[in-house]
C-alpha cells in the first residue's frame, strides 16, 4: 500500500485529490497540509512513500519544501501538482528532484497514471515535460533569461546605487525597482542582493 501525503494550499484542491485517492486500490492517504512548513513538520512523525506538492504556496513554498525534503528523505517520491506550466518553473522543479510534475487542469486518468507510476518507484513526466528535458539535454539548459530592464537594474545595483537612486535614473518608482529586484532574486535562485552582484560580475553584466 502506498502512503500519499497531499501538500496544496487550497483545500478543494486537497479534497478532490483526498477522493480520488480513496478510490484508487493499492494508495492510502496519510496526511495533508496547505503550507510548506506544515509539511516538513508532519514529515518528522509520518511515514510517507509519495508527495503531491504544489509550488506557490504560504510559509514555505514548494521549491524551498522540496530542496529541504531531498536532502533529508531522499527516498520519498515527490509529484508536483501546480497550475504552473512554464518552462522556468519546470526546469527548477526538476533540477532539486521532483520525480514527477503535472499540470492540475491535467486529465484524472493522467493523475492516476503519475501515481502509479511513481509507485512502482519510476518517475513520470507528460509529453510536453518529456520534450523539455530532450531539448535541455542536447542543448544545455538556457540561461536564465533576464529583460531588459532588469539587467538596467542589476547594472546599477553592481554600481553600489540605492533603490530610490536607481529609480531617479531610470524614472521609475521605488516599488517598480524593489519589483524588479524581487524577481531577479527568484529567477536567478539568490538569498540576498549581494548575491545578485555575484551574479552579475561572473556573467560580464557589471
Amino acid at each position: 500500500m502506498t502512503r500519499v501525503f497531499i501538500t496544496d494550499d487550497h483545500t478543494m484542491v486537497r479534497r478532490g485529490l483526498r477522493t480520488l485517492l480513496e478510490e484508487l486500490s493499492g494508495f492510502t492517504f496519510v496526511g495533508e497540509a496547505g503550507d510548506g512548513a506544515t509539511l516538513l513538520a508532519q514529515l518528522h512523525h509520518q511515514q510517507v512513500d509519495l508527495l503531491l506538492l504544489d509550488i506557490s504556496m504560504p510559509r514555505l513554498d514548494g521549491y524551498s519544501a522540496l530542496v529541504s525534503i531531498k536532502k533529508e528523505w531522499p527516498e520519498l517520491k515527490v509529484c508536483v501538482l501546480t497550475m504552473h506550466e512554464e518552462p522556468y518553473f519546470i526546469r527548477k522543479m526538476l533540477q532539486v528532484g521532483a520525480d514527477g510534475y503535472l499540470i492540475k487542469n491535467c486529465p484524472r486518468e493522467e493523475i492516476v497514471k503519475a501515481l502509479e507510476t511513481l509507485a512502482e518507484g519510476k518517475q513520470y513526466y507528460p509529453a510536453e515535460v518529456s520534450q523539455l528535458i530532450m531539448q535541455d539535454l542536447v542543448n544545455g539548459t538556457p540561461k536564465v533569461p533576464l529583460t531588459r530592464r532588469e539587467k538596467e537594474v542589476l547594472k546599477l545595483l553592481v554600481m553600489e546605487k540605492t533603490t530610490a537612486e536607481i529609480a531617479e535614473d531610470l524614472n521609475l518608482s521605488t516599488h517598480t525597482v524593489d519589483s524588479h529586484r524581487k524577481n531577479m532574486l527568484q529567477k536567478l535562485e539568490c538569498k540576498t542582493t549581494v548575491g545578485l552582484i555575484i551574479y552579475a560580475l561572473e556573467h560580464g553584466l557589471g
